[in-house]
């Protein structure tokens, strides 16, 4: 019998009450396209019967270049998962009707599902879209990962996290590539992308980011070098977010904004200044302001410290706002 030396990846369709189709070694890289197959053990829990996801003994086995047949496990909106607490060490795909009622399961109640298999959805599913899987079930792509892992907004366990966070740390190395530098702007949409990506790895903290960010306000600040327009959403927010002398940072931008008439200016410095970490600046930003709306939805929303800044400075001029 194979050992298995890399994960399979075993195709579940929905014809027949649950056929399992071929077996495959998951590659990340379609440059090798091995087709050995191997003997896998299978094991299995439907939404008919959630007790036997504890059942970690194999109930049949799949021979490899053959397929395999579940009698009387589906009826209409069932789900199945397979690998019962991952005690194999093989991938799943399942067809689009699978998929669809899984991921209603997770939405609806994912305590129903083992914790391990949650996890395991959540890996695959990462996996799979970042080899670009392409069956005849399902072509993956990162949108239709993130849709199954939504339900990650109700999971509080280690182990779906876990292998979520493992998924981004890929996603984080390849939109960290993203060259933080005045933007092209003769490709309006790449101008656009681009920014986007750089504001998203920015806030999440990813290091040549905020490095590039806070060099560039820096410079602005030391020595009057404009920084792109482009960028300026982005390093304003971060580099007052990440600053090291946040109450300087925060005057400076402070002072920038006094001066400026530019409307498209006034607004990107609304937002930087809500960015700062600093809660006495934010507190007085907002007391200050005579838009007070718009800025403190900008510092509510820009972190937890805005949060609690916003919080507190409402407390402390309840009355004043009352009577406003």
């Amino acid at each position: 019998m194979p050992r298995l030396k890399a994960a399979t990846t075993l195709h579940v369709k929905t014809d027949d009450g649950g056929k399992i189709h071929r077996n495959e070694r998951f590659l990340l890289s379609t440059a090798d396209n091995a087709t050995r197959e191997y003997y896998v053990p299978i094991t299995y829990t439907s939404s008919n019967d959630t007790t036997t996801f504890k059942n970690t003994t194999a109930k049949t086995w799949l021979i490899p270049d053959q397929s395999l047949t579940l009698r009387d496990v589906l009826n209409g909106s069932d789900w199945i998962i397979l690998n019962n607490r991952q005690s194999g060490f093989y991938r799943v795909d399942y067809d689009n009707t699978l998929w669809e009622a899984i991921k209603t399961q997770l939405h609806e109640n994912h305590l129903v599902i083992d914790v391990l298999n949650r996890a395991q959805l959540v890996s695959d599913t990462y996996n799979f879209a970042r080899s670009g899987t392409n069956t005849n079930y399902r072509n993956w792509t990162y949108a239709e990962a993130l849709d199954v892992i939504s339900y990650l907004q109700y999971e509080d366990n280690y182990f779906p996290w876990y292998a979520a966070i493992v998924g981004n740390n890929h996603l984080l190395q390849r939109i960290g590539t993203v060259p933080f530098e005045t933007i092209d702007n003769s490709d309006q949409v790449y101008s656009m992308k681009q920014a986007l990506i750089l504001s998203r790895v920015c806030k999440y903290g990813e290091e040549t980011c905020v490095s590039k960010a806070k060099e560039l306000f820096a410079q602005w600040r030391d020595e009057g070098v404009a920084v792109p327009k482009n960028l300026r959403v982005t390093v304003y927010c971060n580099a007052l977010r990440y600053s090291d002398n946040a109450t300087t940072d925060f005057n400076f931008l402070w002072q920038k904004y006094t001066e400026t008439n530019l409307m498209t200016e006034v607004i990107t410095m609304y937002a930087g200044l809500g960015c700062s970490q600093d809660a006495e600046s934010l507190k007085w930003y907002s007391l200050l302001h005579r838009d007070f709306t718009t800025v403190w939805s900008y510092v509510y929303s820009s972190s937890a410290t805005g949060t609690i800044a916003a919080l507190e400075y409402i407390a402390e001029n309840y009355a004043t706002l009352s009577a406003a």
